[in-house]
């Protein structure tokens, strides 16, 4: 696993709501110019955050899983093999949810 890479696990199902679980809407958003300007990498122009995601999304729906995969090693600057989650690595996530949630 990259060592760059940060997990935040949440135990309160509201906290989780107030945040990873809130939805933001991309033209309420004002992209700091750096991330503009970091789109260069991923495009080879300056794209807005909103014209970005189109062209990701309209890529996977044309080459699937290897788009995923591709886009995971651009911008996260992760090698993964695969896309597909072992059964024991399933099972111990779920066990790990509170059962109200």
């Amino acid at each position: 696993m990259n060592p760059e890479v940060r997990w935040r696990t949440f135990t309160d199902i509201e906290a989780a709501r107030k945040t990873i679980l809130k939805r933001y809407s991309l033209r309420d958003y004002e992209a700091p110019d750096e991330a503009i300007d970091s789109s260069i990498d991923l495009f080879g122009e300056r794209v807005m955050p909103e014209e970005a995601v189109r062209r990701i999304i309209r890529t996977v729906r044309q080459s699937g899983d290897q788009a995923l995969l591709n886009w995971t090693r651009k911008i996260d600057r992760l090698q993964l093999d695969s896309l597909t989650v072992s059964t024991a690595d399933m099972q111990a996530a779920l066990a790990e949810i509170p059962a109200e949630l």
